[in-house]
C-alpha cells in the first residue's frame, strides 16, 4: 500500500517586527532636533515621511520656530511668495500653528506704497499663534506708536504676544517708546534683552515684575530709564552695555 505525502505548503509565514513605542520614536525625533544645521530640517522632514504617527511628533519640532517679515533682498517683495505659502499651510492646518514657541521677526523703514504692497490680510495668521512663548522682534529705529506708519508692523505682535501673558523671553532691538510697563507686567516673563531701545515714560507702573534676567544695551542710558525697572526685585543678573 504506498501512502501519499502531500506537497509542501508554498506559503511562508513572515514575521512582523512589532512597531516602537512611541516613546521610543520621540527619543528618536528629539535627539535629532537636538543637532544644529540643514541635516537636522533634512533629517526632521525624512522622518515625517515614516508615518503619520511620526509625522505629528516630527511637527513639533519642524514648526518649532517662525521667522517672518522682511529680509535684506534686492527685491523684497520676492520673500512675499514664501510668507503666504507659509500662511496657507497655516490655515489649512489650524493645529500647526500650536507648535510655534519661538516667533522671530524682522521689519525695517518703508515707504506706504511698498506697505500696502507687502502687508495683506494673511498677516492675521501671524497673530494666532497660541503657544509662542520666545519673541525677538528687530526693527531699523522705529517709534512703537508710529510702527505702522513704517511698515515694520512690529507693534501688533508686539502687543498681542504681551497680551497673552505666555512669553517666557523677550529680545527686542530698534525700537523707541516701547511700553516697559506692560512688557515687565507679564507673569511668566524670565529674559528680556534691549538692545537699541527707547523706553515709553508714560503708561502703567506695576509694584512687581518676575523677571530674572535682563540685558540693557542703548546709547543713552539714563538713570530714568533704570528706574522702569525697579519692579525687578527678584533680578538675578543684570547686564548693561
Amino acid at each position: 500500500m504506498s501512502a501519499t505525502v502531500p506537497p509542501a505548503s508554498s506559503t511562508t509565514f513572515r514575521k512582523e517586527c512589532p512597531p516602537l513605542p512611541m516613546e521610543i520614536v520621540q527619543l528618536i525625533i528629539d535627539s535629532l532636533a537636538a543637532e544644529w544645521g540643514r541635516q537636522q530640517d533634512r533629517d526632521l522632514k525624512a522622518c515625517a515621511l515614516v508615518c503619520r504617527s511620526w509625522l505629528h511628533a516630527s511637527r513639533r519640532w519642524l514648526f518649532r520656530d517662525l521667522s517672518i517679515g522682511y529680509r535684506v533682498l534686492s527685491n523684497p517683495a520676492s520673500f512675499s511668495a514664501q510668507e503666504r505659502r507659509l500662511v496657507e499651510i497655516l490655515d489649512q492646518n489650524p493645529l500647526l500653528g500650536e507648535n510655534v514657541r519661538r516667533l522671530y521677526y524682522k521689519g525695517r523703514k518703508m515707504d506706504e506704497e511698498m506697505e500696502r504692497a507687502r502687508v495683506d490680510p494673511l498677516f492675521s495668521t501671524f497673530l494666532s499663534l497660541p503657544r509662542v512663548n520666545r519673541l525677538e522682534i528687530y526693527c531699523v529705529r522705529v517709534d512703537f506708536e508710529k510702527a505702522s506708519e513704517h511698515g515694520c508692523h512690529f507693534q501688533a505682535i508686539l502687543a498681542h504676544q504681551v497680551s497673552t501673558g505666555n512669553l517666557v523671553k523677550v529680545a527686542l532691538t530698534g525700537m523707541d517708546n516701547l511700553p516697559i510697563g506692560d512688557i515687565l507686567a507679564m507673569p511668566l516673563l524670565e529674559g528680556l534683552d534691549l538692545y537699541d531701545c527707547g523706553l515709553q515714560k508714560k503708561g502703567r507702573r506695576h509694584l512687581y515684575s518676575p523677571l530674572t534676567f535682563l540685558e540693557f544695551g542703548s546709547k543713552k542710558i539714563t538713570t530714568w530709564s533704570l528706574s522702569a525697572f525697579r519692579p525687578c526685585v527678584d533680578l538675578e543678573t543684570l547686564v548693561i552695555g
